[in-house]
């Protein structure tokens, strides 16, 4: 009898010393012993029918052909594990050597290659679970961030709001007026938090983030960033030059937002006392927006996964500033880069470091991700 005849034939005593593993853990409790069943018996036949196909090497979507759909052998629900997903395999493989090896004693050759092809189709079928299992957990990680940041945009706004009012009421103390202005330059940053926490979970769960093009200026988009900047850092210094027309077909809230996380990335990173420079010129059908700020240079290492979501610079290379941020300004920067057509550069050394955008004037994708 071949290994894939004995666990179809003992597939109920397999079953059973799952359940018992699981009863020694107190893990049966509710409909787990009915998810175990089911689950246990789905894993051990995908595992049947991997070692009855012809081996072709470690194509694990090969493997899944069958119409199986590899599950964690226990239920998934609060407090499982991965720990307690590889736990399950390492059950379940254990009782099939167990039961097996005393009814083939004999391990001759064709009993070793056996047994290999079942550790190689226990393998499969556990990197399969594992990518499943990850796969959930990222997607409901996003959609509780998502959620949360959604959530917690009406208490900033009411907070705001206050503040703005407390602003205009006649004959305030100058103290309170100073902490009435923090309080507003505090909503701001956790706005822009907040935002950038939105468009995480957009890239993330639908693909490239939204935009509506129509024609603006690049110029006024500056203005309106830099404006805003000055309130929120009075004793940071930003230099601004511009060359050509700056015309074209963006989404003016997105290129706002790109700069304005240029900027405080800058700002974050750069030298203290030193200015940040901003520059936007026109060359043919593009336009380059260049932000560059005097510090230590970025390690090459770390170059290329700056764009990368949730990543943070080394203690050598900053921030110099507490409270610097969720790490997504520089990904939200680059997605808004590309879902305008363009791309995004970063060059540093000891002189100085600068990111470079270029901008195509005409939106080009408006069949992908705007209004038809």
């Amino acid at each position: 009898m071949d290994l894939c005849e004995f666990i179809s034939e003992n597939l109920e005593a397999l079953i059973e010393d799952r359940l018992s593993a699981a009863r020694a853990t107190g893990a049966v409790g509710g409909n787990a012993q009915s998810q175990i069943q089911q689950t246990t018996r789905r894993t051990l036949l995908y595992i049947v029918e991997r070692m009855r196909r012809p081996q072709a090497g470690h194509d694990v979507a090969a493997a899944s052909e069958s119409g199986f759909q590899v599950e964690p052998v226990t239920s998934s629900a609060n407090g499982y594990s991965l720990n307690d997903l590889t736990e399950d395999y390492r059950v379940l493989r254990a009782s099939v050597v167990q039961r097996w090896l005393p009814a083939d004693a004999q391990m001759d050759p064709a009993a070793l290659r056996e047994l290999v092809r079942f550790n190689h189709a226990v393998d499969e079928a556990l990197t399969e679970a594992v990518a499943r299992y990850w796969s959930g957990m990222v997607r409901t990680r996003d959609q509780f961030i998502g959620i949360l940041a959604h959530d917690l945009r009406t208490p900033l706004g009411a907070i705001s709001m206050s503040a703005e009012y407390l602003m205009r009421l006649e004959e305030q103390p100058a103290s309170s007026l100073r902490s009435i202005a923090m309080v507003q330059r505090s909503c701001s940053r956790i706005q822009r938090m907040l935002d950038d926490l939105l468009d995480f979970t957009r890239t993330r769960i639908g693909g490239a983030l939204p935009v509506n093009p129509e024609p603006v200026n690049l110029g006024n988009i500056c203005q309106q960033a830099l404006a805003e900047l000055s309130a929120l850092h009075m004793d940071e210094e930003i230099r601004w030059t511009s060359d050509g027309d700056l015309a074209g077909e963006w989404d003016a809230a997105r290129l706002a937002q790109l700069i304005t996380n240029l900027l405080e990335n800058a700002i974050e990173h750069g030298r203290r006392g030193a200015a940040i420079g901003l520059s936007t010129r026109a060359d043919g059908d593009d336009v380059y927006i260049v932000v560059s700020n005097e510090g230590e240079p970025i390690p090459d290492s770390e170059l290329d996964r700056l764009f990368d979501p949730l990543t943070r610079r080394s203690r050598q290379t900053g921030p110099r500033r507490a409270g610097a941020g969720l790490g997504l300004g520089l990904f939200i920067a680059r997605q808004i880069v590309l879902s305008h057509g363009g791309n995004i550069s970063v060059a540093s050394d000891a002189t100085a470091t600068s990111f470079t955008v270029r901008l195509p004037r005409v939106w080009a994708s408006r069949g992908l991700n705007g209004p038809e």
